[in-house]
């Protein structure tokens, strides 16, 4: 048995109004609550209650520093920067982190680049973490380093002294529109 209930919340726009234009910003709230229950009988009934209860707090913003449209229009195009930071509690887990920041340069209307670094934490699943402990002798299964099919005991279960992943991310791209007449759009990442 499997339940589910979560809620969002997101509150976004302007902040402050700069000569290239509105610093813009948004924050998302959302609560999630699951519990996982089971019963498996493979040579004696193995139980599993699981819960995790987790809370999100996610802000972004977007400051505008050059501006081509702006009364006094920029010879450099558009750039924005921006950065964005979320904090997710664990109930089963702890506190992980999401940190970003990036550039967003259009020195014509027909070129972008975008640039933006990502540092991510993800917790491993319920299942990882609390699944009970499950033994079954004699599966059989390919092995493929001696290629042979061979009788193995096979071990289940959920290990609670997993740590969190710890995710890097640069990104680079250029997006070319090189002819405004047709539908012709050229990415590069």
């Amino acid at each position: 048995v499997n339940n589910y209930a979560n809620t969002n919340m997101l509150l976004s726009g302007p902040v402050l109004q700069l000569p290239a234009g509105p610093i813009s910003a948004s924050v998302r709230g959302s609560l999630a609550l699951r519990d996982f229950s089971s019963a498996s009988q493979n040579g004696g009934v193995e139980r599993a209650e699981l819960s995790r209860h987790s809370g999100i707090l996610q802000a972004n913003l977007d400051v505008p520093i050059a501006r081509r449209r702006a009364p006094r229009g920029s010879w450099f195009g558009n750039l924005s920067v921006n950065a964005n930071l979320e904090i997710e509690q664990l109930s089963d887990f702890g506190t992980l982190r999401t940190f970003g920041y990036g550039l967003n340069w259009a020195p014509v209307e027909a070129i972008n680049f975008v640039a933006s670094v990502s540092n991510e934490q993800g917790a491993p699943t319920m299942e990882q973490l609390g699944a009970p402990l499950v033994v079954t002798p004699n599966v059989r299964t390919f092995d493929f380093t001696r290629r042979e099919v061979v009788d193995i005991t096979q071990i289940f279960g959920g290990n609670p002294s997993l740590r969190y992943d710890d995710r890097h991310f640069y990104r680079f791209s250029l997006n070319a529109k090189p002819v405004a007449t047709t539908d012709l759009t050229l990415n590069f990442e």
